[in-house]
């Protein structure tokens, strides 16, 4: 909700150079004489001293308003980390939004469900499967959990008796309710009755090798996914993301998957907090698996 109070407070020092502007841009276009009364008048050309002033406070309150809203501040950039593995093949790891990213015609999205693929992860808007699907297909919701389900249920043969898929097992939608999407889903987390949900390395080393496989298979260049096995999932994020480097760097170079030639990792992180960790894992991820580390 709006405070004019808080707002007045925050924006004090801005609001005073527009009035000063105001006041100076009036004056320099006015004429006024005192004789037996005040007469006020507006003249055609300015006077080119007060017209000065005004500029130089309109651009001093420019200033002020951009700087006090960070538009040109570092704070408010996005930070961005660039992991070049050779020159055909390189990690991008920026901050952002997942639900901001669609697939196209040589990209997909990664986004990572438990091994039963039911509703649950897919109406959980805290989850990046579940926020993602009700940000972008709101609409479709209903069409979007059968569809994923009869997929997972057909692929990985689910059933009554096998409820779970294995760690790793991925779908790929490529298309539903008649439009293109090209989404991976993949099987990074189990939902066990006593503990609860939990991901862990082997599971989210499995998605990204299923995913590159899938990616291969379909000549998917570019590859984009959140840091999988978070949140819910129990996992550190410099851990997790360090697990999904480390495997696109084997399947790159040793399993032959090499058609993606980007793997675009977004880190939902508004309040930069975790930046310090990222930038830990960052290093850590250069020193192993570039060539300078080797």
């Amino acid at each position: 909700m709006f405070d004019i109070n808080i707002f007045l407070r925050n924006n004090i020092v801005t609001i005073l150079v527009l009035i000063v502007f105001l006041l100076f841009s009036i004056i320099s276009f006015s004429d006024i004489s005192i004789n037996e009364k005040l007469v006020f008048s507006w003249k055609k050309t300015p006077n080119i001293i007060f017209l000065i002033f005004a500029i130089i406070l309109f651009l001093c309150f420019i200033y002020n308003y951009l700087s006090l809203n960070k538009l040109f501040s570092k704070e408010r950039r996005q930070y961005k980390y660039e992991i070049t593995l050779d020159e055909n093949h390189q990690i991008v790891i920026k901050q952002g939004d997942i639900s901001s990213y669609k697939g196209e015609k040589n990209k997909v999205v990664l986004l990572p469900a438990n091994t039963s693929f039911d509703e649950k992860c897919i109406t959980d808007a805290n989850s990046a499967l579940g926020s993602y699907f009700q940000k972008n297909y709101s609409s479709k919701i209903d069409i979007t959990k059968k569809t994923i389900i009869d997929l997972a249920t057909e692929k990985f043969s689910l059933s009554s008796e096998k409820k779970c898929a294995n760690f790793g097992d991925t779908i790929l939608l490529s298309e539903y309710d008649g439009e293109k999407v090209n989404i991976l889903i993949s099987a990074v987390t189990q939902d066990n009755p006593s503990i609860g949900i939990q991901a862990n390395a082997i599971g989210v080393m499995s998605s990204i090798r299923n995913a590159l496989m899938l990616c291969s298979e379909n000549r998917f260049s570019s590859l984009t996914m959140p840091i999988i096995g978070t949140g819910q999932g129990g996992l550190k994020l410099n851990i997790s993301l360090m697990l999904i480097c480390i495997q696109y760097y084997l399947s790159v170079n040793h399993s032959q998957n090499h058609h993606v030639k980007q793997l675009e990792i977004i880190v939902f992180d508004k309040e930069k907090r975790l930046k310090n960790s990222i930038d830990e894992a960052v290093d850590c991820i250069k020193k192993l698996i570039t060539k300078k580390g080797r």
